[in-house]
């Protein structure tokens, strides 16, 4: 598929994060969908290489 076909599809909007942003899009009548994402142990490294190695086992 060529860049210039791409354009002329429907396009929908994909937001990893903060809500507002996708909200935005809405308001503008632009299709979007959130997702709700939140990293695994709070986004805390320590906690997030634990769980990396308990994985393994």
């Amino acid at each position: 598929m060529k860049i210039n076909e791409l354009f002329q599809q429907s396009l929908c909007g994909i937001n990893v994060g903060v809500e507002r942003f996708c909200e935005a899009l809405w308001l503008q009548e632009v299709q979007a969908v959130q997702v709700d994402f939140k990293p695994a142990a709070g986004g805390e490294l320590r906690l997030q290489r634990i769980l990396d190695q308990l994985a393994e086992l």
